[in-house]
């Protein structure tokens, strides 16, 4: 996420696009691609009954949709890795990268749980926030090379990260309203749990943004500035990337219990 996002600043930089940073860019999408591959591996193997990838498991894995769509998954990400460090095309590991990112909406809770909302709603949720980290890494590099592009790219960004918190917000709590029962599940289970710091988390970017966008974007011209806008995107990063961990567990953290499984069974007894 965090190289895709990147990689999309630089590349729709325009006369500015001279100042991607190539191999930062290049080693986020290597470490990006290789922990794809190690999860799809381990997950392969926790839900092995053996715990070995046999021929023919791996063979009925693939034949489900979620065998399918880690595969997919997996070989975008190979394949965005290809486009970056072999073949040199960024726009085409743009264009491939972002499906990856797409596509990994259809992994976890949203492939069982409300699938033709959730889907899309996750999948919107990863694209927005790859913007938003890689904006913020977009400025941290800009501010360092060009202080004159910093100017004008730290205003693009700004606004580019406006329309993706709000599409972070609308999308997180549809997926919040999808996969909760009650308001109190945030209190009560460890998925609500893990919500709700991810909700206070992103309540702290938001102050951030809106500090830097109100307080540092209209004086960014200026070299003091651009260094105080250089620390507070660093702590920003340092904050989304807790939030991001925070997302990962989630994804392996059950959703409560619906109201009709908390019921009792009632068994039929003969008179």
């Amino acid at each position: 996420m965090a190289g895709i996002g990147l990689l999309f600043f630089g590349v729709t930089a325009g006369e500015r696009r001279s100042l991607i940073p190539g191999a930062a860019v290049t080693s986020l999408i290597t470490i990006g691609t290789l922990l794809l591959v190690a999860h799809a591996i381990a997950w392969l193997e926790h839900v092995s009954p053996t715990m070995k990838l046999s021929g023919s498991f791996l063979s009925s894995v693939l034949s489900t949709t979620v065998g399918r769509v880690e595969l997919v998954r997996v070989a975008l990400a190979v394949l965005t890795l290809w486009g970056i460090a072999l073949a040199r095309h960024r726009k085409i590991a743009l264009v491939l990268g972002i499906a990856c990112v797409l596509v990994s909406g259809a992994v976890g809770h949203p492939a069982a749980i409300h699938p033709l909302l959730a889907i899309p709603t996750k999948a919107i949720h990863l694209v927005s926030a790859s913007l938003w980290i890689g904006g913020l890494l977009w400025l941290v590099w800009v501010v360092r090379c060009d202080s004159k592009a910093c100017e004008i790219e730290a205003r693009r960004v700004s606004s580019l990260a406006l329309y993706a918190v709000i599409a972070i917000l609308l999308s997180g709590l549809l997926q919040t309203v999808l996969f909760l029962n009650t308001p109190s599940d945030l209190f009560r289970y460890g998925y609500g749990n893990l919500v709700l710091a991810k909700i206070l988390a992103l309540m702290m970017l938001i102050g951030f943004g809106i500090y830097n966008r109100y307080n540092v974007m209209p004086s960014v011209e200026s070299t003091d500035m651009q260094r105080k806008l250089s620390k507070s995107v660093k702590l920003e990063l340092a904050i989304i990337t807790l939030v991001v961990m925070i997302s990962g567990f989630l994804a392996y953290v059950p959703t409560p219990p619906s109201p009709q499984s908390a019921l009792p069974t009632v068994t039929e007894v003969s008179p």
